[in-house]
């Protein structure tokens, strides 16, 4: 969570610095930044993004929920605490995500471990001053790319609107 956390307050001062977010106002704008994004826009983000990453299967804003609690699973986590997560009143519907976690999705190593490792390497083999500056210039990178994204699906949502 630490990760994540500092990539919101990221996102945060970049969406500031660009005029993007407005003083006490969402985290993530809809079109218009008075109102928060809409259940809509969110989608088409995340069908963007799994585009852009190559992934060919239909994704939807459950789909990172589901694999959320799917990689828990894998990782011997408890399943009442997978349970508490999601807010899921029924051990039933956590068992759901049972059957989908077996032997070869277990081999699966998520993203953030294999960045996580290759960060720790890195800093092993140059000095954390460079480190910080690269991690920076890659975070800004991925954050002007995030910015770019939102703008165009507002111009977009704009148009289809019209």
């Amino acid at each position: 969570m630490p990760q994540l956390l500092e990539l919101l307050r990221a996102w945060w001062r970049e969406g500031r610095r660009r005029s993007l977010l407005l003083p006490r106002g969402w985290l993530f704008p809809g079109r218009n930044p008075v109102e928060p994004l809409s259940a809509r826009q969110l989608c088409r983000a995340v069908r963007a993004a799994a585009q852009a990453a190559g992934i060919k299967k239909r994704v939807s804003p459950h789909t990172l929920r589901h694999s959320f609690a799917t990689h828990l699973l894998e990782q011997d986590v408890d399943i009442r605490v997978i349970q508490a997560l999601p807010g899921h009143a029924k051990l039933d519907t956590t068992a759901l995500y049972a059957r989908a976690a077996n032997t070869t999705i277990r081999a699966v190593t998520s993203p953030l471990d294999i960045a996580a490792r290759s960060q720790a390497l890195a800093v092993a083999a140059t000095s954390s001053r460079t480190i910080s500056r690269k991690a920076d210039e890659t975070l800004q990178e991925r954050l002007t790319e995030c910015c770019e994204l939102l703008h165009t699906l507002r111009r977009r949502d704009h148009k289809m609107c019209m």
